[in-house]
């Protein structure tokens, strides 16, 4: 199983950063998931900050492997930690928790980037042709 996320700049640390990288996340989960399918890997999920997010992926990019989660959405942490519902820190923290217990299930699990490029060495190289 191979493991993306996906948010928005919420997160009043990176939004004044990068405001772009709301849209550019975006982008780069639909093209890291057609290079993932160009390679026959479609064991894909992807954890998003919002329902809309799924549907703007699904709409847009065909990504059909989409969630979200309200998961310490009330933790009092989040406060003292100065993390609000829908931050990016708040979702690494929500991936994590979904990814231990794929891990617990028995999964194998790839916990990726989505601003990364995959691909596959030929038969010939690896066998030194």
């Amino acid at each position: 199983m191979i493991f993306l996320a996906v948010g928005d700049t919420r997160d009043h640390r990176r939004a004044g950063k990068d405001p772009a990288l709301k849209d550019i996340a975006v982008e780069f989960v639909g093209n890291c998931v057609a290079n993932l399918h160009m390679l026959g890997l479609d064991n894909y999920i992807v954890l998003a900050s919002s329902p809309q997010l799924c549907v703007k992926l699904h709409a847009e990019h065909a990504v059909h492997s989409c969630v979200w989660s309200s998961l310490y959405n009330a933790h009092p942490g989040l406060p003292a930690w100065h993390v609000n519902p829908g931050d990016m820190f708040h979702l690494w923290l929500q991936q994590w928790h979904y990814i231990l217990h794929a891990v617990e299930l028995g999964y194998n699990v790839l916990r990726s980037d989505s601003d990364v490029y995959f691909t596959e060495v030929s038969k010939c190289l690896r066998a030194a042709c």
